[in-house]
């Protein structure tokens, strides 16, 4: 049993992945809410890298929010478009995440269209297109009386 257990405990693990480590230090401080300007620092860190994790985009708003740190919201902000969220994602969820600066003084300093375009040339042209003649076959195979499930299981492959 002893050899066993020594195995394990010296097994080289796999260091954790910058980003990562970067991300779970931040959002420890994020959570304690006690010196919120230090784990800003550590979430510019973390979304310097290939982080894809929204909902650590709003806790770094957040914190950026409640320190009052207006360039670290307009990066967090600019790293949620390239992400994907839309102008009306942070509307939607501004109360819950910026009470402590006024959306508009945080999104009239941020370059949207950068982080738009970004977002957009990661998107498979050719895949969304084929999304499309699915989406639009399907709905004319679903009119027909009765459904023709081989014709519905043609369109339901790329």
């Amino acid at each position: 049993m002893f050899f066993f257990f020594a195995a394990i405990c010296l097994a080289p693990g796999q260091p954790p992945a910058p980003d990562h480590d970067a991300i779970y230090r931040a959002e420890i401080i994020y959570r304690s809410k006690k010196d919120l300007e230090t784990a800003i620092p550590w979430y510019r860190t973390a979304f310097d890298g290939p982080f894809t994790d929204v909902s650590k985009i709003f806790q770094a708003l957040d914190c950026a929010t409640q320190t009052g740190d207006t360039l670290a919201a307009v990066q967090f902000m600019e790293k949620g478009l390239e992400l994907g969220l839309t102008p009306e994602d942070y509307r939607r969820n501004w109360s819950r995440i910026g009470n402590s600066m006024p959306l508009e003084s945080v999104a009239t300093k941020c370059d949207s269209l950068t982080p738009l375009r970004t977002y957009r040339q990661q998107l498979n042209p050719e895949l969304i297109a084929q999304l499309q003649r699915m989406s639009d076959r399907d709905q004319e195979f679903r009119s027909e009386e009765p459904e023709n499930w081989e014709l519905q299981r043609q369109n339901d492959s790329l």
